[in-house]
């Protein structure tokens, strides 16, 4: 090389091999610090490892006991909402229940008095002037305007019971039997008192019955004819308005 001596070769390669003792020293004092920064790091490590919510860390068994915790507070949440559901469905399908199986009764007896006055006035308008006396004899002395002592009893319920009762076995034949004790004494008031304007309605037309069967009796066969169908007419039509006034009471 231009410039370059024995004597210079010489200072180059001492001067080289004084550098990579430095170098090699250096790594070695520096390895210390190295370590000591490996150490470190390491513990930073094993350190954040042991904050993470993952394994078997601390973290990690809290934030399952967490995780359980809110689990069984969203099951028991479920749980409640799901019983007052059921509360409030057995509630309305009791208020149901209960509302059909007094509107039923009160049908049943409606009906039956509207039945007794459709049999007393069909009496009344077939009766001729022999029949007519027995006929208001037993109007006036036979004993029609009472139910029957067992008349609840025998009752076979129509209305179905809600789905809701399941589970309740004896619920339903409760609420028939609170409902019956609550308004079976007005029920047997009602039918009484109907039945007796019915059977005072039916005495009140007797007299001009009888005395048009009697003036009747005295007529030609056409004549008669033609009153007779009349006199169905008009006790036809009064029949249908006292049945639809009992139907609208009801």
């Amino acid at each position: 090389a231009t410039g370059m001596t024995d004597e210079l070769d010489q200072e180059a390669a001492a001067f080289l091999s004084k550098t990579k003792a430095t170098v090699k020293k250096m790594n070695e004092q520096r390895s210390h610090v190295t370590k000591l920064f490996d150490t470190i790091r390491g513990e930073f490590t094993r350190l954040e490892s042991d904050l993470e919510d993952k394994g078997q860390t601390l973290p990690a068994q809290i934030k399952a006991h967490r995780d359980d915790y809110a689990r069984k507070k969203l099951e028991e949440a479920e749980r409640r909402r799901r019983e007052e559901q059921q509360r409030q469905a057995l509630q309305m399908a009791k208020e149901s229940y209960t509302a059909d199986i007094e509107a039923e009764l009160r049908q049943r007896v409606s009906d039956d008095i509207i039945a007794l006055y459709k049999n007393f006035n069909e009496k009344f308008r077939s009766c001729t002037l022999v029949t007519i006396g027995s006929i208001e004899n037993a109007l006036r002395h036979a004993n029609l305007d009472k139910l029957p002592d067992d008349y609840f009893k025998m009752i076979v319920f129509r209305t179905h019971e809600p789905a809701a009762f399941y589970g309740y076995p004896t619920l339903a034949a409760e609420i028939r039997e609170q409902v019956l004790t609550a308004i079976e004494p007005q029920l047997r008031e009602q039918y009484t008192f109907e039945v007796q304007g019915n059977i005072q309605s039916i005495l009140d037309l007797i007299p001009s019955k009888r005395a048009e069967l009697q003036r009747m009796s005295t007529l030609n066969a056409e004549a008669k004819a033609k009153c007779e169908e009349q006199m169905r007419q008009r006790e036809a039509e009064m029949a249908r308005q006292r049945e639809e006034q009992q139907r609208r009471a009801a």
